[in-house]
């Protein structure tokens, strides 16, 4: 973590700068994905955080601001063959919404 710019309380707009994360010698800025006010920060400057970690927490100034026009994910694409064990199944959806969030859709070696 290289920077943290907001703190808890703070009020925040759309857009704006909350942290600046490096990840292999790059530096990252995260901006807020809606208005609203900051409910807990969960990180400080020069820590390392995990893959995945909560850095901080957003709540909305109004419950309708929490819809910030993303397209939502979709696993139409997920078929699966008929008789097919449900753990199969569960573990294809965990694995694609893994690689949706994430940013990758690698797959990984057995």
């Amino acid at each position: 973590m290289v920077s943290v710019a907001v703190k808890e309380g703070d009020l925040i707009e759309a857009g704006d700068r909350l942290l600046v994360l490096e990840a292999m010698k790059m530096e990252v800025a995260v901006a807020a994905p809606c208005a609203g006010r900051v409910r807990d920060v969960r990180v400080s400057t020069n820590v390392q955080v995990g893959t995945g970690a909560p850095l901080l927490a957003i709540e909305p100034l109004d419950a309708g601001q929490a819809d910030v026009g993303a397209d939502r994910i979709g696993f139409d694409g997920l078929d699966h063959a008929p008789g097919q064990p449900v753990d199969e199944i569960r573990k294809s959806v965990v694995d694609e919404l893994r690689a949706l969030m994430l940013g990758y859709d690698l797959t990984r070696p057995p």
